[in-house]
């Protein structure tokens, strides 16, 4: 079942964020940034796949992409579906769900990173869609 994202799924995004994206990000943490995240419907957007059995086995989070040279988006934080769900369709309906509300939202598009080494990914983005539009290297610096 999709669904929106509630706080007291915390702990099965950090789980998915750990096993399945090599992010183990502290518990406390990402319930703290849970909070901030769905209190903020303006900017973000997070739909969860709950397995009737299992829980929360995938979810996608997207953000507001605002900027001067291109069009008003959302831009993908996260889409993650556990390994042992894969190839069960939970990807593109998470995507579908996200892009069905961009549009409610008046968003002109979504745009998604993809690590380089993630080629099956690559391959799924494409299949649904999606096309590549340039190849980058990400930078970053902590404060």
């Amino acid at each position: 079942m999709l669904r929106k994202m509630i706080l007291s799924d915390a702990a099965a995004i950090q789980r998915l964020n750990a096993n399945d994206l090599g992010y183990d990000y502290p518990l406390a943490a990402v319930e703290e940034k849970a909070a901030s995240i769905l209190s903020d419907t303006k900017h973000h957007l997070v739909f969860v796949y709950q397995d009737p059995t299992a829980g929360v086995v995938g979810y996608v989070h997207g953000e507001r992409y605002e900027t001067f040279y291109a069009p008003t988006m959302i831009n993908v934080l996260a889409l993650v579906v556990s390994k042992e769900y894969e190839k069960r369709g939970i990807g593109r309906k998470l995507l579908t769900k996200l892009e069905s509300e961009a549009v409610k939202q008046g968003y002109q598009g979504i745009r998604l990173n993809s690590g380089a080494n993630r080629t099956a990914a690559h391959q799924f983005y494409q299949h649904i869609g999606y096309q590549m539009d340039k190849e980058q290297k990400r930078f970053i610096k902590y404060l």
